[in-house]
């Protein structure tokens, strides 16, 4: 099994030019996001899997996305579990801020409002699922971060491939607002943020959830640490930070140091759920 992983490993990128031919919707990938696409629908395909939803394989294309059902159980439960997992760790992480923000706040439910902010969000689908719950109370805003080239290739995902195949099933979507920017440019991530804080006079009656899976570890080091500390000054009211990345370059999962660089940007670490066998191995929530 494990020399079978490995083969898969090494011919990945020949593969994925095999499930894309003459597909005229081809998205860019840009720090292995397109491979993370195929990946998590292996997972959200399995309906016993905690991440189990249809959004993501309604983004692949027709004529091979039937590999995905057909092989899942061959494929190496390697690479997409480990997906899998922070996945699966960020949905709960997130649902446990919002549960906790509803608790203590004063407010109803209806006057309760839930920004969430996605750096790096590549082509998952978390926000559009958040958008689309019906069982979650409240208002609801979510903004994607991530490089010109991949929104422009996943809005024509969603408006040309997601959105028609919803539709057909008698699914309309609200789609979140998505925001072209490199996250190396430290000003033009701050102004973007000015725009989204700025436009509420009320700050007190929203909680701001920014969510970062694995993309810190692909920025260069001191702006990883800038995006962070804008976060923390950025953001008005509550705020809290759900993270399944790299943090700070460390290749080691002991807690202590990672807290005190946090508090260094302005986080407070609440959570530390490590996971050391992978490559965006911090998780936690501060």
């Amino acid at each position: 099994m494990r020399r079978y992983a490995r083969w898969t490993w090494r011919r990945r990128m020949t593969v994925l030019k095999m499930l894309h031919w003459k597909d005229p919707l081809t998205p860019v990938d840009s720090c292995i996001n397109l491979e993370c696409l195929w990946w998590k629908a292996l997972s959200t395909t399995n309906p016993h899997s905690p991440c189990f939803e249809p959004l993501t394989y309604d983004m692949l294309p027709r004529s091979t996305r039937w590999i995905v059902k057909s092989w899942r159980r061959w494929h190496p439960r390697w690479i997409h579990a480990l997906l899998e997992l922070r996945m699966a760790y960020l949905n709960q992480a997130i649902q446990q801020e919002m549960n906790a923000w509803k608790s203590s706040s004063s407010l109803s439910s209806s006057q309760q409002g839930f920004r969430i902010i996605s750096l790096g969000a590549g082509y998952d689908v978390r926000s559009i699922r958040l958008l689309n719950d019906p069982s979650l109370e409240g208002r609801m805003e979510c903004f994607e971060f991530d490089l010109p080239t991949t929104i422009e290739s996943k809005e024509r995902l969603l408006k040309e491939r997601l959105l028609p195949r919803q539709l057909q099933k008698g699914t309309s979507l609200e789609l979140p607002v998505m925001i072209g920017i490199d996250l190396n440019d430290t000003e033009e991530l701050r102004r973007q943020l000015q725009l989204i804080f700025d436009k509420d006079a009320s700050t007190d009656d929203w909680h701001t959830i920014f969510v970062v899976e694995g993309v810190l570890m692909y920025l260069q080091p001191d702006r990883a640490v800038a995006a962070l500390q804008l976060c923390a000054e950025m953001a008005t009211g509550p705020a809290s930070l759900c993270f399944a990345d790299r943090l700070f370059n460390y290749s080691h999962c002991d807690p202590i140091p990672i807290q005190e660089r946090l508090l260094e940007t302005g986080w407070e670490l609440k959570q530390w759920a490590p996971s050391p066998t992978a490559n965006a191995k911090h998780m936690g929530i501060a």
